[in-house]
Parts: C-alpha cells; sequence; structure tokens
C-alpha cells in the first residue's frame, strides 16, 4: 500500500479516483490511506460498488472496490468506465 500511497502523493500524476480488487486488498488500502471507510453510492455490477474513501488521507478519493473472484472477462473494463463517467461529471454523486 505504500506504492498506492506514493503515487497518489505525487500532484504532477492528478490521480482522480482508483481501482481495487479483493477485500482483502481493499482493506489494506483504506488501512494505508488512513480511511475510516467506504461510502457507497452505486453497483457497478454484482459485488462492484462505487463509492467514496470516508476521511483519511484523500477524503472523498472516488473508489471502485471489485470482489476478487466476481465477474468475467469484461468486469474490469465496465468498472473502469463507470469510475471514468463519475471522475468526468458526467454522473454525479
Amino acid at each position: 500500500m505504500e506504492i498506492a500511497r506514493g503515487i497518489l502523493a505525487r500532484k504532477e500524476l492528478r490521480i482522480g479516483g482508483l481501482f481495487v480488487s479483493g477485500s482483502e486488498v481493499t482493506a489494506a488500502l483504506f488501512h494505508g490511506l488512513r480511511g475510516k471507510g467506504f461510502s457507497v453510492h452505486g453497483q457497478v455490477i454484482p459485488l462492484a460498488a462505487y463509492g467514496r474513501l470516508i476521511q483519511g488521507l484523500y477524503p472523498d478519493l472516488p473508489v471502485v472496490a471489485k470482489g476478487g473472484l466476481v465477474g468475467d472477462a469484461n468486469s474490469l473494463i465496465q468498472c473502469i468506465e463507470y469510475l471514468f463517467t463519475r471522475m468526468s461529471g458526467r454522473i454525479f454523486s
């Protein structure tokens, strides 16, 4: 999680959101970012949620979190497209 935190800290990259897969990886990431939780704003596909980090180093950071064994070959694409759509402001919340 040190890598993710280091990348997010680089202001020139302007990271606007994260995709994360697997419950243990998601929990470790949120812990590493000192988040207090994850506010769910919608479902991308079954067992893949869109939301925002609660508090921590990057409060309100958009995140799509997908179960590690969830979905098919197109699930990653669907999740990333959904995240980009939310980040672009075309869908609010």
